[in-house]
């Protein structure tokens, strides 16, 4: 059995894990920071690009195993750009949780300014071949200031036949377009790679499934019920069979989507965006990588109709 880590982010009109990305008000438009010239012999970091709407910002994200600290550089009011250990949430399965520091103090005079509540993500596979780390804040009305990175620290040999199977654990952050605030998520993740089919490209399915949303405190907040309740609806996430959806370098990039009733009980599109990923590994051993997608929120009106969206990264 294959490993996946696939950090996912929950963002305003934008998002994505480690790759770069370009926004054009439009997730859908996202686009990866591939010089063209990557190879499977290669390590290769993915991270999301500066644009004008707050992605990209965050840099020379890492994680000090020492001090049990995530770093990051560049984004304002974020403390010390050193984040600590989350109190009330820690880690979600196996990824690790962080937070900004929650003052700072002016050294002239020593008043207290009050900072953004920011909050990171980080993982790293057992193998330590793939890693992945993830920032936002929830304190803008929009999609905020944050930033991502993803990685493989070593080649990948891919298979020329057959197929494989990976299964993993998903996390992320989940920030709103129109109002403040943050949540956090956590699921399982299944994925499937036919390495003799298509014939450009391969082919991948997956599924991310048992999907939870936690406010910032670690409160669940996903309940059972339809998705017109006002309820947090998360049905699984299914990834959409294409051609072309992986090179002979590792790189994977390709279509998601989620579906649920909408008031006449019709099945419609309930979240849409994209994945990202690198694959790793003597034998294409690991999978890491980014989903992003945007939904509208049914607690704050028709999900199907609302201008209160959510963006999942």
């Amino acid at each position: 059995m294959k490993q996946i880590a696939l950090p996912l982010v929950a963002v305003s009109l934008l998002g994505a894990c480690n790759f770069s990305l370009k926004n054009n008000n439009d997730i859908n438009s996202v686009v990866l920071n591939n010089t063209g010239t990557e190879s499977a012999s290669q390590t290769i970091e993915r991270y999301e690009q500066l644009d004008g709407n707050g992605g990209g910002y965050a840099e020379s994200i890492s994680y000090d195993a020492a001090t049990d600290t995530f770093k990051v550089d560049n984004l304002p009011f974020d403390g010390n750009n050193g984040y600590a250990r989350g109190t009330a949430v820690s880690d979600l399965g196996p990824f690790m949780v962080f937070e900004g520091d929650a003052t700072q103090r002016d050294p002239l005079d020593n008043d207290v300014i009050d900072q953004f509540l920011h909050r990171a993500i980080y993982g790293v596979s057992t193998s330590g071949d793939v890693e992945f780390g993830i920032v936002r804040t929830g304190e803008y009305a929009g999609y905020g200031f944050g930033g991502f990175v993803y990685l493989r620290n070593t080649d990948v040999t891919i298979p020329s036949s057959g197929q494989a199977n990976y299964d993993g654990k998903y996390a992320g952050l989940r920030i709103f377009n129109g109002q403040t605030g943050i949540e956090l998520t956590e699921a399982d993740a299944n994925l499937a790679v036919d390495f003799r089919d298509f014939n450009t490209g391969y082919a991948i399915k997956g599924t991310i499934y048992n999907r939870v949303a936690y406010d910032k405190d670690g409160a669940t907040l996903t309940t059972a019920g339809d998705v017109l309740s006002g309820e947090v609806h998360l049905p699984d996430i299914k990834f959409k069979i294409a051609p072309g959806v992986m090179s002979d370098n590792g790189i994977i990039q390709g279509g998601v989507a989620s579906y649920a009733l909408d008031a006449n009980g019709v099945i419609q599109e309930f979240e849409a965006g994209n994945y990202y990923g690198i694959m790793a590994g003597d034998n294409g051993d690991e999978i890491v990588g980014v989903i992003v997608v945007e939904s509208k929120d049914p607690r704050f009106g028709d999900p199907f109709g609302s201008t209160n969206d959510v963006f999942v990264q």
